[in-house]
C-alpha cells in the first residue's frame, strides 16, 4: 500500500481528517492508536479517490462533447445542403456560397474526425467514465470504513483488502497522464467536499472557483 505521505503530497492535504474528531486520551494501548492510524489512512485514501474521481468526470464530460458535436457536423452539415437543394434548387441565388461554406466545414469535421480517431478520444472516454465510477465507490467504501470501522482485527483484514482494490485502480489511473492542472483541481474538489484546508494558502475552499494558489487552484 501507499503511505499516506504520498497522499498527502499527491494533493497536498493535511493527513487528519477533518470529519473525524482527534480522541484526547491520556494514554492509549497499541491497538487503539494503530486503530485511529488506519482510520486517519481510510479518510485520506478517500479524500484521494474522491478528488481523482472529480478528475475522470471532467474528462468524461469534455470528451462526450466533443465526440458529440464531431458526429452532429458530420450529419448536419449533408442534411443542411440536401434540405436546401429540395426546397429551392441548385439555382438558389446563395447556393454557391453555401456549397463552399458547408465543404469548408465539412473538410474540417473530417480533420477532427481523424484527429480522435487516431487520438483514441471514444476509448479515453470510455476510460474516464469506468474510472470515475471506480474511484468514487473506493471513496464510499474508505469513508464508510473510516467512520463504522470494525471491531477487532476486521478493521485491518478489510482495509488492506480495499487496498489492493486501491493500489490497481491508481496504476491504472497513472498510466492515463494526470496533468498538474487536473491534480489541481482534484485537490480543490476533495478539499471542499471534506472541508479540509489546503497546506499551501492555508484556507478551506468554500466553492470550487479556482484561486491564485499553487496546489489548490490555477486550474
Amino acid at each position: 500500500m501507499r503511505d499516506v505521505s504520498d497522499q498527502v503530497r499527491y494533493y497536498g492535504l493535511h493527513a487528519n481528517p477533518v470529519v473525524t474528531p482527534e480522541l484526547n486520551m491520556p494514554a492509549q494501548t497499541a491497538e487503539q492508536t494503530d486503530r485511529e492510524l488506519l482510520r486517519k489512512d481510510c479518510w485520506a485514501n478517500a479524500r484521494h479517490a474522491y478528488g481523482t474521481s472529480f478528475i475522470f468526470q471532467r474528462r468524461a464530460r469534455r470528451l462526450r462533447r466533443s465526440l458529440h458535436l464531431v458526429s452532429y457536423a458530420g450529419i448536419a452539415l449533408p442534411l443542411i445542403v440536401g434540405s436546401v437543394a429540395l426546397s429551392f434548387g441548385t439555382e438558389f441565388k446563395f447556393w454557391p456560397i453555401l456549397i463552399v461554406v458547408v465543404a469548408s466545414l465539412l473538410i474540417g469535421q473530417l480533420a477532427v474526425s481523424l484527429w480522435s480517431a487516431m487520438g483514441g478520444w471514444l476509448e479515453k472516454h470510455a476510460y474516464a467514465s469506468e474510472s470515475a465510477s471506480a474511484n468514487d465507490r473506493l471513496a464510499r467504501r474508505y469513508e464508510e470504513l473510516g467512520r463504522n470501522p470494525p471491531a477487532g482485527a476486521q478493521f485491518k483484514i478489510q482495509y488492506d483488502l480495499l487496498g489492493v482494490d486501491d493500489e490497481n485502480r491508481r496504476d491504472q489511473d497513472t498510466r492515463q497522464e494526470i496533468t498538474a492542472k487536473e491534480r489541481r483541481y482534484g485537490m480543490r474538489v476533495a478539499l471542499h467536499r471534506f472541508d479540509a484546508v489546503c497546506t499551501t494558502c492555508d484556507e478551506k475552499p468554500k466553492s470550487l472557483k479556482p484561486t491564485d494558489c499553487d496546489t489548490c487552484g490555477n486550474f
